[in-house]
């Protein structure tokens, strides 16, 4: 459900799908013509929340601290930013479906505005960042890219440096990285008629993934916890499931968010899982799973990407 209706949005936007020259962060500002950014003071002491919002075009900032009932800063000028990460230096990463294909910028601590952007894949979408900073990034379907690879940017490169392509599935939904380095993806699986969802795994350094697991769910989301167990949002279940290692069954326990979870993000100290849900993100104690607040309906029209700073730990 995330990847279409963010679609959806690559399709409204002009020249999102099959274009090759993704505009320099100073023409997506002079296009916009807006502030790039509004921070609250504390931004670099105040653990908060990255919370990416396409439709109104902003990334959100909520306080991990007190309420999270509502925003206490924002991000602006972007088109349609999909998806967020933030890497142990506290940088923030943001994919933005901008108006000729795409592009990943990057705002170090405190930055008003992107210290740089990476460019070179069509349409960004779910993004990930290990802990040497490398930044792995799949591509929206229907953009005119290779829909089945992860496409790497090693740390401090502006364009990809390495391509992983799966050929067990037709698709790369989304990306998620363990405490090893190695890369977990999910998507179809390739031949038709598709039967059924798959988790795969490039172990680090391999460019061939494996199959971990097969079901007929539909995984819409993905993240490690501090122990490297892998949570998994469903769409066709609304739920939370937690896969410990080798990751081939979800354990019995799980939790159901009511609606489809389109992000995920623990905290620094793995003692809270925050998940997107429709307009709102949500707050989970880790590990029981027990909600602790939900924030104001932030986008009537749903959020795609969450983010915390300070990281999790990888």
């Amino acid at each position: 459900m995330r990847r279409l209706w963010v679609a959806l949005l690559c399709v409204a936007l002009p020249g999102c799908a099959g274009a090759s020259a993704p505009l320099s962060s100073s023409a997506a500002l002079g296009q916009q013509g807006l502030a790039r950014a509004t921070y609250p003071q504390s931004r670099d002491t105040s653990p908060v929340v990255y919370v990416a919002a396409p439709a109104a075009q902003k990334v959100l900032i909520v306080s991990q601290a007190g309420s999270h009932q509502k925003a206490i800063g924002e991000l602006k000028g972007f088109t349609a930013p999909t998806s967020l990460a933030v890497d142990s230096s506290g940088n923030l990463y943001v994919s933005d479906l901008v108006a000729t294909g795409g592009q990943i910028d990057v705002f170090a601590p405190g930055a008003q505005s992107p210290t740089r952007t990476l460019t070179g894949v069509v349409a960004p979408d779910a993004i990930a960042v290990d802990s040497k900073a490398d930044v792995y990034s799949n591509c929206l379907d229907n953009s005119g890219c290779t829909e089945n690879a992860v496409y790497v940017f090693a740390a401090g490169s502006s364009t990809p440096t390495a391509t992983l392509v799966d050929t067990n599935l037709t698709e790369i939904a989304n990306v998620a990285i363990d405490g090893a380095g190695d890369v977990f993806v999910d998507g179809d699986e390739s031949g038709f008629p598709i039967r059924a969802n798959e988790i795969d795994e490039f172990p680090a350094g391999s460019t061939s993934a494996v199959v971990v697991t097969k079901s007929t769910i539909a995984p819409t989301v993905l993240a490690f916890d501090a122990q490297q167990n892998l949570i998994v949002g469903v769409s066709n279940g609304d739920l939370l499931q937690v896969y410990a290692p080798p990751y081939t069954k979800p354990n019995a326990k799980a939790y159901r968010t009511n609606c489809d979870p389109t992000a995920l993000a623990f905290d620094s100290a793995d003692s809270a899982l925050w998940y997107a849900c429709a307009g709102r993100a949500v707050q989970l104690s880790y590990p029981g799973l027990k909600k602790v607040e939900a924030t104001s309906d932030l986008s009537r029209f749903g959020l795609s990407g969450l983010a915390t700073d300070p990281a999790a730990p990888l």
